[in-house]
């Protein structure tokens, strides 16, 4: 299971539930987090290309931090792209990094 499946499929307890908060602006605020970054969750496992990628994904007040290693500058560039196809998307922060060939020498 690749890390978005992975991580569509965790439970994660930073959404405030009903009565866990009395800053209800906050809850709100953690709320509409939690639902963006499940939809541009769901937007990068959508495309076949990020398929494996162990992508991490974050959400701030409308901002998608993208994080990882994927193999190639194309992957990164998608991925990007998917993240700006979630709803609720003012910005997207690409930070991931394409790995790098060891270069071979000739012997």
């Amino acid at each position: 299971m690749s890390g978005l499946e992975s991580a569509l499929n965790a439970e994660h307890g930073n959404v405030a539930r009903d009565g866990a908060s009395s800053d209800e602006g906050h809850s709100r605020t953690a709320s509409a987090d939690e639902s963006l970054r499940r939809s541009a969750l769901q937007s990068l496992a959508a495309d076949r290309r990020l398929r494996g990628c162990d992508i991490s994904l974050q959400a701030l007040t409308g901002v998608v931090v993208l994080e990882g290693e994927v193999p190639d500058a194309e992957t990164a560039r998608a991925a990007g792209l998917a993240a700006w196809r979630a709803t609720g998307v003012r910005d997207v922060c690409n930070c991931l990094q394409p790995r790098t060939r060891k270069s071979v020498r000739p012997s």
